[in-house]
């Protein structure tokens, strides 16, 4: 199933061919998500309204984001006798100097739920190039209907904040994920413009790291089921380090 594109995106020459599936979302529904600038526009795509903010903000993934935690004094999460494996194979002497995790890679290793080996995903910086954020992707998932998952990498959290208010109409509450991590999150919310079907959203923003995930679904409880279930998270004190069941990388 492929991820779902903008009516004005030019097609992927290494996309899907008419012989494969029948695309997730049904015919019309990317028309009626993106007639008009509002929250419908965005509904399967991360953060766009960062785009002009990104420049600005993003000035490299070695800064600190604002609220970073500091990592558990007993992690010992890749860890050696020469100092600490970061996330992307470098070797550091603690790991406050190892860098955010960025770019496809960063977001594989945060979130071990993205997998665009395994799942149908695009990268929505390649189809849209107006978008200016460090790394953005998109997989189709299948829980009782179509679901879509996108996972970013953002510049700012405070536009991240006003931006996904603006997206779903209120203010966010705080929550855990299942691995405890906290998170500012936007409960589910009804799509503007989109009726046949209508379709539904909720987006969560990691609080202390600068990552996001939005799920778009035509039945309203697979939003909730996606984020609760689907989406997996390492832990704040483990985000910088290589992970323990898997082999560092280059």
């Amino acid at each position: 199933m492929s991820a779902p594109r903008r009516p004005d995106s030019p097609a992927d020459p290494h996309g899907d061919t008419e012989d494969d599936t029948e695309p997730a979302l049904p015919a019309g529904m990317l028309e009626a998500l993106y007639s008009r600038p509002s929250r419908a526009r965005t509904a399967l795509v991360v953060v766009p309204l960062l785009a002009g903010l990104a420049v600005a903000a993003y000035v490299g993934s070695t800064l600190v984001w604002p609220g970073d935690d500091e990592p558990a004094a007993s992690s010992t999460t890749g860890t050696d006798a020469t100092g600490v494996t970061c996330w992307n194979g470098d070797v550091k002497t603690d790991e406050r100097s190892c860098v955010l995790p960025t770019g496809r890679a960063g977001l594989e290793h945060v979130f071990p739920s993205f997998d665009p080996e395994q799942q149908t995903c695009r990268d929505e910086l390649v189809e849209n190039p107006q978008f200016k954020r460090p790394a953005m992707w998109t997989c189709d998932v299948e829980l009782a209907g179509p679901v879509s998952i996108t996972y970013s990498q953002v510049s700012g959290a405070k536009a991240a904040r006003r931006y996904f208010g603006d997206l779903h109409g209120v203010e966010p509450v705080k929550d855990r994920s299942s691995s405890g991590v906290r998170r500012d999150r936007w409960r589910t919310s009804e799509v503007d413009g989109a009726k046949n079907p209508r379709l539904w959203s909720g987006s969560v923003l990691v609080r202390g790291a600068p990552y996001a995930v939005t799920v778009t679904a035509q039945r309203r409880a697979d939003v909730g089921r996606a984020l609760d279930r689907r989406v997996q998270m390492r832990p704040l004190e483990e985000l910088r380090v290589a992970a323990p069941d898997s082999s560092a990388q280059g």
